[in-house]
């Protein structure tokens, strides 16, 4: 499991999501993106496992 890294006064959390993205989020708690990350982690291991359906990609406007 990886760790938020220090930012300022808070925490900055780097994972790769269930497309095998690099994503990444900033936040102001570092208890807080500890939480997050492992929450987003989860999401992600839900859906390798087939208990969740993997995001749709964001589609624009002109794909609709």
């Amino acid at each position: 499991m990886a760790k938020p890294r220090k930012h300022r006064d808070g925490g900055r959390i780097r994972l790769t999501d269930e497309a095998r993205k690099r994503r990444g989020a900033v936040n102001d708690d570092h208890k807080y993106a500890a939480r997050e990350l492992r929450q987003r982690e989860h999401k992600v291991d839900e859906v390798k496992w087939g208990r969740r359906s993997p995001t749709p990609p964001d589609k624009t406007f002109g794909e609709l």
